[in-house]
């Protein structure tokens, strides 16, 4: 009964046609932005997913996210994927963000989803 309505809805038959937008999103971005979506993980159930422009950068199907916190570096202008990388900050060093972020010159659009324990330091 997936397609359908139920009777005390008034109306019987398939449901309505819902358009989704670039990234899953419910309405389209404004011209001469970027669409985005940023998911943290469900505890350490379900991982964190970042979308851009309708292309995943970062999720459990594509296997490079990872405890704590999952970056993913863009290029602010064209949108290209410059690094991704996750950081156990429960465990790890801050030491090897630091190296990561530091690099970042103006106009890096800077994507950060969580999963499982993000940071005690």
């Amino acid at each position: 009964m997936d397609g359908f309505w139920f009777w005390w809805t008034g109306f019987i038959g398939p449901r309505p046609f819902r358009p989704r937008f670039r990234c899953g999103l419910p309405r389209p971005c404004p011209p001469s932005s970027l669409a985005f979506r940023l998911v943290s993980g469900a505890a350490n159930v379900i991982g964190p997913r970042i979308c851009l422009e309708g292309r995943m950068l970062m999720s459990s199907a594509l296997n490079n996210v990872g405890r704590g916190l999952n970056i993913a570096l863009v290029n602010g202008v064209t949108g290209e994927l410059i690094a991704a990388q996750a950081f156990d900050m429960w465990a790890g060093e801050a030491e090897e963000l630091l190296r990561f972020l530091r690099p970042l010159h103006e106009g890096t659009l800077v994507l950060v989803a969580s999963f499982d324990d993000p940071a005690t330091k």
